[in-house]
């Protein structure tokens, strides 16, 4: 006499697993089509936009963002980013070469000016963070890491 498996039981495994896969490639796939939170900061006038990010698994990243904007929609933008903190070579002294940090791998259109009293920050020595938004010559330019 054989005895008969419910469908339920032989497939049970496998279902739980087709659908974590599932919504781990359908996450996956949402991060590549939608914009980041900086490109969608940017002011409706912004134009030439170039974006880098990279990141591992560890939590580590750098993201770059680069875009041709009217000076007067600088300060919205900083605003919209959440950046309130304007960077001041003698106040944040101490800080200026992580306002300043360069990237080993950095796209060739990357070359922001050195920070300056325009300069927006956000540093967070104790969660390892940082977020820079510069402007110079009609371009704004957004850094985020975390290492």
């Amino acid at each position: 006499m054989t005895q008969r498996i419910h469908p339920v039981l032989k497939w049970g495994c496998l279902a739980p697993i087709v659908v974590i896969l599932a919504v781990t490639l359908g996450l996956v796939a949402l991060d590549y089509v939608m914009p980041s939170a900086p490109r969608k900061a940017l002011p409706a006038s912004a134009t030439d936009v170039k974006e880098y990010y990279s990141g591992d698994w560890n939590g580590d990243y750098e993201r770059l963002l680069r875009a041709n904007i009217p000076e007067a929609d600088y300060p919205l933008f900083a605003k919209s980013l959440g950046l309130k903190e304007r960077f001041d070579p003698i106040a944040h002294a101490d800080i200026a070469s992580w306002i300043n940090v360069g990237f080993s791998d950095q796209p060739p259109w990357w070359n922001p000016p050195t920070a300056g009293q325009t300069t927006y920050f956000e540093y967070d020595p104790k969660h390892y963070s940082l977020r820079v938004l510069k402007y110079s010559s009609g371009y704004a330019y957004f850094v985020s890491a975390s290492w």
